[in-house]
């Protein structure tokens, strides 16, 4: 799964996960030596690759003939510990390596934007650590982009420590916090959440002429455990949709009577608020039939 992290050896990278690409890694190489290499990043052979890089460190910044460096190599891969030797020796190498940190392949793949599109979280953890990579401006914020649409949480939620990372990048017309919801990928959300730089909407547009709040919409979707997070960050509770509904009665239209029971008990919401059709949330839990809604709204003085 090419989503999915696995720890690395540090000494022989059993366990290691390579990431299976729809072109093939490798080519033609420069020389026997660069082969070498190449051969020793894909086959997790690190002791020969430290070696190799000792004796020969001007083949370091080789490339093959798709134009992969040996950390793309690595990212692609999934090599966690063949990026931290490249790193580091392309750090003690005293070159300005920035390009060569940065450059694309054929298919327009580079280190950071390669790491997020496999979801590859513990790569990642090793590149927002280091100051001269992309993580993403030139990119147009593509890595986070993918990492989001492709629903690895675990990526973002590295990539969110970094505070060049845009958090709150569109895609598809919605921030990523909002298209996470309307997705209803709970995981994602709660990791957007944790980061105090993404900005949560009153306005998540729905249709042209529709909207909701971001936890109306969590509520409509049933997303429990959101619902907690957005309470305990402080998000406005009373905030209405396009229908003049508030999350309370977006929530009496649903099932999910534990979400209920929360907004009942939450500092300031209105239980009798009305929407457009003059309904209050008892009336919505009645009209939709829902006896432990109607029961809870009772009893919270309804």
């Amino acid at each position: 799964n090419p989503g999915t992290d696995v720890l690395d050896d540090p000494v022989d990278g059993e366990g290691e996960t390579p990431v299976t690409e729809p072109w093939e890694l490798g080519g033609e190489y420069p020389d026997d030596t660069t082969r070498s290499l190449f051969d020793a990043v894909e086959g997790a052979e690190y002791d020969t690759l430290t070696a190799l890089l000792k004796a020969h460190p001007d083949k370091l910044w080789e490339v093959d003939s798709q134009n992969h460096t040996l950390v793309l190599v690595a990212v692609l891969r999934n090599r966690v510990r063949a990026v931290q030797i490249l790193l580091a020796a392309a750090r003690d190498s005293g070159q300005d390596y920035a390009e060569w940190l940065n450059k694309r392949n054929d298919n327009n793949y580079s280190v950071f934007l390669g790491a997020a599109s496999h979801g590859l979280a513990l790569v990642l953890e090793e590149l927002i650590q280091e100051p001269l990579v992309d993580v993403g401006i030139a990119e147009n914020d593509i890595p986070i982009k993918i990492a989001v649409l492709q629903n690895y949480p675990d990526a973002v939620a590295v990539m969110a420590k970094h505070p060049k990372v845009n958090v709150n990048a569109d895609v598809q017309g919605h921030s990523l916090l909002s298209f996470s919801l309307l997705m209803k990928k709970a995981p994602m959300v709660k990791v957007l959440l944790e980061c105090d730089r993404v900005v949560v909407s009153d306005h998540v547009q729905l249709t042209e002429e529709r909207f909701s709040p971001s936890l109306g919409v969590a509520c409509t979707q049933g997303l429990t455990e959101v619902v907690r997070l957005m309470l305990a960050k402080g998000v406005d509770a009373t905030a209405t949709d396009s229908d003049k509904d508030t999350p309370l009665h977006l929530a009496c239209y649903g099932k999910d009577t534990e979400i209920v029971q929360m907004l009942t008990a939450h500092p300031g919401v209105d239980k009798e608020a009305l929407n457009n059709l003059g309904t209050t949330p008892l009336g919505v839990a009645i009209l939709n039939g829902s006896r432990t809604n109607i029961k809870t709204m009772l009893e919270c003085g309804a």
